[in-house]
């Protein structure tokens, strides 16, 4: 358990924004022990909310948000700026995306199977990830330049991603050798290359590799159990 030093509550403003609420936090933080899990502090929140209903008399009681409905979508289940995720339970592909440009108009609308709630995520100013799982380990990442309406193909299981580069674990049809690809998510005319090296054989071959970091300025760091001594082996990559 790591222990709380000091808490930092920010509470929703009229449904627009968040702001620190510093009296709640200065009250809190004076009680605060030196050891305190989330739900010790999440007791704290509530009994130094009802003292200070206690004050005016009355009862005080977590007011519930208000799911937000679409008539045609179902409920946003998440939303922010850049996009919106909405959930169905009526149909057989339950999740639907809607995607907004930077001036906040509509510039995609995508309906994602997937058994398990979809990810979405802003990886660069204009491009969202979109994830969807089919309840294995298996991740299926396509990504929608929203500035200038293209997608990707589909992914599967992503091990890194910078700007427009990502990199993952594929067998090459060719010669059936696992080979680490780095490559432009939306044209492989503009950058693609095959890093071959001794993997450890595994059933599943994201797990062929433990790790893959962009470092920046063209550089790569990758790490890996060598097939024949089983040692980690750590690599720094120029691409």
């Amino acid at each position: 358990m790591i222990p709380y030093t000091e808490i930092r509550i920010y509470e929703e403003d009229y449904g627009r924004k968040f702001v620190y609420n510093k009296h709640l936090c200065d009250e809190l933080n004076k009680r605060l022990p030196q050891e305190a899990d989330a739900e010790y502090v999440k007791d704290m929140i509530l009994e130094f909310k009802q003292e200070e209903a206690d004050t005016i008399g009355v009862e005080y009681k977590e007011k519930p948000a208000e799911p937000k409905i679409d008539p045609d979508l179902g409920e946003v289940v998440f939303e922010r700026p850049e996009f919106v995720l909405y959930r169905d339970t009526t149909e057989d592909s339950p999740y639907t995306c809607r995607i907004y440009n930077g001036d906040g108009i509509l510039v995609k609308q995508k309906t994602l199977s997937s058994l398990m709630m979809p990810y979405l995520e802003l990886v660069t100013d204009d491009i969202v990830l979109i994830l969807t799982n089919a309840g294995t380990n298996l991740g299926f990442y396509t990504y929608y330049d929203r500035k200038n309406d293209i997608e990707t193909e589909t992914f599967l299981n992503v091990e890194a991603q910078e700007g427009r580069l990502i990199a993952y674990m594929e067998k090459v049809a060719e010669e059936e050798e696992v080979c680490l690809i780095i490559r432009d998510m939306f044209d492989k005319e503009v950058y693609y290359r095959e890093i071959k090296r001794n993997f450890t054989p595994h059933i599943s071959i994201d797990m062929m590799i433990n790790s893959v970091v962009f470092l920046g300025e063209g550089v790569i760091q990758i790490e890996y159990r060598d097939k024949d001594s089983q040692e980690l082996v750590r690599e720094m990559i120029d691409l």
